[in-house]
């Protein structure tokens, strides 16, 4: 196929998606899947799903979840590249939340600033490396060929590089059930990624107009922030639109409610617009299918 396929592993659920590519067409959606995990076996689950979509043996990439990284933004050291792994374990060790000796980290570039720092910021994801070889245990048992494991922020990035703003930049904002994410990217790179601790099933939750607009102001400022550090530190222009990403539940008024408060339209982002599907995803598919779809995107010659 000549493509990854892109996958999300939990406790609970497997999905995998997979993107073709072709030159001067959108992209097409030719494989999504999504089932349950019984009896605590993922990779049995993920071996099933990969041959009912038949993409057994396939090139894979596997995203991380939420809470087995950490994403940072770090100061480059000043060292050859062949010392920048070493350096860069020493530079974070006090920052992650488990021993840097545990850790396994990748690293790749942050655009340069407009700014008269002349330092070069690097982006760090930090990972626990048992969490890494069960990932590496899980695809091997499944017979996936495991290329890529991923991260929401990347993700998100190959989802953004497909729409029209994002040539002169475009935000996301990116809700999971207890948490969020919010990027800005531009011509396919990520400039900033900065994750709130809100996510939708907070949102749900709420009872009345008043607690749901105070959370939601909560939203509003944290996309602001983000908006004036990009145009800031980057010395950009605003960026033409905020897309909100599919949600697996209705949160009542938050597309209308973030796009009255902040200066950029606000719009919902709809798979089914961006790559050419025989069927129309659902809400709740396309909520479930965004990251692996995310994954899939990735080109495979890259190196974060």
């Amino acid at each position: 196929m000549g493509s990854l396929t892109g996958i999300r592993l939990s406790n609970h659920d497997v999905t995998v998606a997979a993107v073709k590519r072709g030159a001067g067409a959108r992209p097409e959606l030719v494989a999504f899947r999504s089932a349950e995990v019984t009896d605590g076996d993922v990779a049995l689950a993920l071996r099933e799903l990969l041959k009912a979509s038949g993409l057994e043996r396939s090139s894979c990439s596997v995203i991380l979840g939420s809470d087995e990284y950490q994403l940072l933004m770090v100061e480059a050291p000043e060292v050859g590249n062949n010392e920048l792994r070493a350096a860069m374990r020493w530079r974070v060790r006090e920052l992650i939340d488990f021993h840097i000796d545990d850790a396994v980290l990748d690293i790749f570039q942050v655009p340069r600033g407009a700014t008269a720092n002349p330092h070069q910021m690097l982006f760090v994801v930090a990972c626990r490396s048992a969490v890494i070889a069960e990932y590496v245990a899980a695809a091997e048992k499944s017979g996936c060929r495991l290329k890529v494991i991923d991260v929401t922020e990347l993700a998100l990035r190959n989802i953004a590089s497909l729409l029209e703003e994002d040539v002169s930049g475009v935000a996301m904002l990116h809700l999971e059930p207890d948490f969020g994410v919010i990027t800005v990217t531009q011509q396919g790179t990520l400039y900033l990624s900065r994750q709130i601790s809100l996510g939708y099933r907070q949102l749900v939750g709420l009872e009345g107009q008043a607690d749901l607009e105070f959370q939601l102001d909560n939203f509003v400022l944290e996309v602001q922030r983000s908006l004036d550090y990009y145009e800031r530190q980057f010395g950009q222009p605003p960026v033409r639109a905020l897309y909100l990403t599919p949600l697996p539940t209705r949160v009542p008024a938050i597309d209308a409610y973030v796009d009255s408060q902040i200066g950029i339209p606000v719009k919902p982002l709809d798979l089914n617009r961006l790559l050419s599907i025989d069927e129309p995803l659902g809400a709740d598919d396309q909520a479930r299918a965004l990251l692996p779809i995310g994954a899939s995107l990735r080109l495979e010659q890259e190196e974060a």
